[in-house]
């Protein structure tokens, strides 16, 4: 897989450390209402160079305590993501096993704000135009399906299911099947 890259404060910052880090905010608010996210300010990301497996050992026991999450690894090399509170206590384990750290993100809280808002002011596609690799706002998804039924007239038909949403906007769906406007085709059973 190729993977978005650029470069964030000196080093490649990629899609899968966002992936990475959301996945860690949903696990850490586990027990917190869907609305409440783990705060990353002051977070530091480190990579730690490995000398041997019990380095490799120690580092997947300190993530096991909580002391540190890996959020990525090689043959040679560790990045860990530390809490403020743990920081110096990492550091100070580090250096009794004479590894060699080097911080490769100085406040991973502040970098991934930057990066979900520079997501969310993505170029808007343009009308009827979509991608599968982004969200997209539900006038954006009707579009596209409003535009996959114009493409394909015999195959394709949009309609509203009955009923609202919670937040009470209607609910466009796309029935796509052979000969759409025939009767058979009608009483055939949809997959939802």
């Amino acid at each position: 897989k190729q993977w978005y890259q650029r470069r964030v404060r000196g080093f490649q910052f990629s899609a899968v450390y966002i992936g990475l880090i959301l996945s860690l905010c949903l696990i850490q608010g586990r027990d917190a209402t869907p609305f409440h996210y783990k705060s990353y300010r002051g977070h530091k990301v480190f990579r730690v160079s490995l000398e041997s497996n019990v380095d490799r050992r120690t580092i997947m026991d300190m993530e096991t305590k909580g002391l540190l999450d890996i959020i990525s690894e090689s043959r040679s090399t560790f990045d860990v993501l530390i809490s403020p509170r743990r920081s110096a206590q990492c550091q100070r384990i580090f250096k009794s096993l004479g590894l060699s750290i080097k911080v490769v993100n100085d406040n991973f809280g502040a970098t991934l704000t930057r990066e979900i808002s520079m997501l969310s002011l993505a170029a808007p596609v343009a009308k009827g135009d979509f991608s599968y690799d982004t969200y997209h706002r539900l006038n954006v998804m009707y579009d596209h399906l409003n535009t996959l039924a114009a493409l394909h007239t015999t195959k394709a038909e949009i309609f509203n299911l009955t009923g609202t949403t919670y937040e009470g906007r209607k609910i466009q769906v796309i029935r796509i099947t052979s000969g759409v406007s025939t009767a058979s085709s009608k009483q055939r059973p949809m997959i939802w």
